[in-house]
């Protein structure tokens, strides 16, 4: 006969003071959930028998506890393990690569959608530029077309701030890298930073300095040449 406690069962033989053997049911003996042995019936009262018994219950406790521990370990390890082989499981930008890349950039400006000229300042609204660009680095170039549409405000000095949207378009792959582009203006030249995200998961960063406006010393100027400093993140 069977003495659960919890969800352990124990089948223990005693042996009594005549050599003969009982089950712990049939010694009379209580298991708690502790793993305490009580004497319930005085039929036994070997020193002895009752060591042995205390022995054997500890010992199987013991050996059952380790025996639950090591097979809970081994679920986490075998889990962690199907994880890691997971085609999902590291993140994309993880895996992706940054190269650091550096070119040129020559723009040409068009018809604003507006100017208005008050309070010593001048706002430019939806003034469009097009041209061209070609940024390299390890391994990667991307250049061709290139389009602005931004806004600006500026004083008699040509210093202020200027932002807006561009489109690089590489005429290789087809990528385009399109987002934001803004900064300070400083004589009529920019400094801007460039985040744009590009059509097949990468994205192209850094900072446009414009150098030279043509012709020199207009204003505003038709045309604007600019270097270009950043990285451009491949996404495997």
């Amino acid at each position: 006969m069977n003495r659960t406690s919890g969800h352990v069962g124990y089948q223990l033989v005693a042996a009594v003071g005549d050599g003969a053997q009982r089950t712990i049911a049939e010694a009379g003996w209580i298991l708690r959930p502790t793993g305490t042995v009580l004497l319930a019936v005085s039929g036994v009262t070997d020193a002895a028998a009752m060591h042995r018994i205390t022995y054997l219950l500890w010992g199987r406790a013991s050996l059952a506890g380790r025996s639950a521990r090591m097979l809970r370990r081994a679920a986490v390890g075998t889990l962690a393990l199907a994880l890691a082989l997971l085609p999902g499981a590291v993140p994309a930008l993880a895996r992706a690569q940054q190269v650091v890349v550096a070119g040129t950039d020559d723009r040409f400006f068009g018809v604003p959608a507006s100017v208005i000229v008050a309070d010593g300042w001048t706002q430019i609204r939806g003034l469009p530029l097009t041209g061209t660009f070609a940024f390299s680095g390890a391994g990667v170039t991307l250049a061709g077309a290139e389009t602005q549409l931004v806004d600006a405000k500026v004083d008699a000095n040509g210093d202020g701030r200027s932002w807006g949207h561009v489109t690089y378009t590489d005429v290789a792959t087809g990528v385009t890298c399109t987002g934001i582009i803004q900064g300070p203006l400083t004589h009529g030249l920019i400094t801007a930073t460039v985040v744009a995200p590009c059509s097949n998961g990468g994205l192209l960063k850094g900072t446009l300095h414009d150098t030279l406006t043509l012709p020199p010393h207009q204003a505003p100027p038709s045309e604007v040449r600019s270097n270009f400093n950043g990285t451009l993140l491949i996404a495997s």
